[in-house]
């Protein structure tokens, strides 16, 4: 199922209208859309679309032949495959006619690992000719920081040729609801508090069955597809995984400040920083600051929370991770027995994901123009207030679960969230 991806598909748009040849780079986590996404893109359209194998240097040369002869058959005279890179490329950019022509490398880091010398090719070629093409020229891949490093990096051979980049992130919740369409609203949410926005997770549970049965069968159950998704997300981006599955239990357990999750990881302060900034730029943990906190605060570890960003990973290390030996002994029900005692059950550990479709739906109510004024900001708020009370001054914390700023000084939305299976007073018939 496709979802959402608006404002992508936009911007890929953009750069197939316009008037000269164009080279973007697309990343993101594996699993997060984007070979959907540059499908869905490229229907209609004249494309070359090759993905990447992790096979050696000469079947994928001979594999890209295939799909670059296919296509230009009335155009290309050759044999059976191409001598080389520089000559396939050169090849599939003689293809161009007077609709640009697509060309996508999805899980361009398998070729550049196989021949590190492909970045330098293209560079060339960008250079002398492809760059005069009618070409749009679009490579993908899901090692992150490869990605960054690698091909987007400042000395690397590409850098200044690619001219636009753009880091996919998971669907956001009122597009990720959309794959449950017979939920209840409830239901959806609860689905999306254990999923998240990844699609390869959405797509895995049966919408025609329950909650509980799909988090049984789907999540817990050994060898169920997504069982090993957190563990094999981990291998494939880190060296020490051991370390990273520690610091993300820790969170999950609710350690938010870095002091804490210091101490309960047992991992000094510098490294720590580093671990921490590693799950960040994977998007599966995030820094979050109140709202209104100075530039100058945010500077500081210990002036933000840390939070599981991807809920994925947040309900398998609160739940899974810490019981893996009652799974590994396929004693499914046990877990869900914890899972179902664990303070308000499955609707109190909703709450958060709750909080951030909330601050989604009035983004996206600020987007359409249905707020009263802009807002220039919008999230969560935790601090200290000092109030007078009987003339004198009395200082205590508060947390605001939505407070959004407007664009204009004085402006501000105030919002308490509450996902509870349960009255919210006493005077009321009303359950949210």
């Amino acid at each position: 199922m496709f979802a959402g991806r608006e404002y992508e598909l936009e911007l890929l748009n953009g750069k197939y209208n316009s008037s000269q040849a164009e080279f973007f780079a697309i990343y993101g986590r594996r699993g997060i859309g984007k070979s959907e996404l540059l499908r869905r893109f490229c229907e209609g359209k004249p494309s070359i679309y090759f993905y990447c194998n992790e096979t050696t240097d000469t079947e994928q040369l001979s594999d890209f032949s295939q799909l670059v002869l296919s296509f230009g058959r009335d155009k290309i005279h050759c044999s059976a495959t191409f001598t080389s890179w520089a000559e396939a490329f050169s090849a599939a950019g003689n293809l161009c006619g007077d609709r640009k022509l697509v060309l996508v490398l999805d899980e361009f880091p398998y070729m550049v690992r196989n021949n590190r010398s492909i970045p330098s090719i293209l560079q060339k070629l960008w250079d002398l000719e492809l760059r005069h093409k009618n070409l749009l020229i679009i490579v993908s891949g899901s090692a992150v920081s490869f990605m960054e490093n690698d091909i987007l990096g400042g000395k690397q051979p590409l850098f200044g040729r690619i001219n636009g980049h753009y880091k996919l992130d998971p669907l956001p919740c009122l597009d990720a609801v959309k794959f449950f369409p017979d939920y209840s609203d409830a239901d959806k949410i609860i689905a999306y508090s254990i999923l998240g926005g990844m699609p390869c997770c959405l797509e895995k549970f049966d919408a025609g069955k329950t909650i509980v049965q799909n988090v049984e069968e789907i999540i817990l159950k050994k060898g169920a597809p997504l069982y090993d998704f957190a563990a094999i997300a981990l291998r494939e981006n880190f060296r020490e995984p051991s370390t990273y599955n520690r610091i993300i239990e820790v969170i999950a357990q609710g350690n938010t400040e870095f002091s804490g999750i210091m101490k309960a990881s047992k991992i000094e302060a510098r490294k720590l920083s580093v671990y921490l900034s590693a799950l960040a730029n994977l998007g599966i943990v995030v820094k979050d600051y109140p709202v209104e906190l100075s530039n100058a605060g945010m500077s500081s570890e210990n002036s933000g929370r840390y939070f599981l960003a991807d809920n994925f990973f947040r309900f398998w290390y609160r739940y899974a991770f810490p019981n893996r030996g009652m799974l590994e002994e396929r004693k499914t029900e046990l877990v869900m027995d914890i899972i179902n005692t664990d303070g308000g059950g499955i609707h109190s550990y909703a709450s958060k994901a709750f909080e951030i479709a909330c601050k989604d739906y009035l983004n996206e109510m600020d987007e359409r123009g249905k707020l009263p004024f802009r807002v220039r900001d919008a999230g969560r708020y935790w601090g200290k207030i000092t109030e007078m009370e009987n003339g004198k001054p009395k200082t205590s914390t508060v947390e605001i679960d939505i407070v959004a700023n407007g664009t204009e000084k004085g402006n501000y939305i105030l919002g308490e969230c509450k996902f509870k299976n349960e009255l919210l007073c006493a005077n009321s018939d009303q359950t949210a």
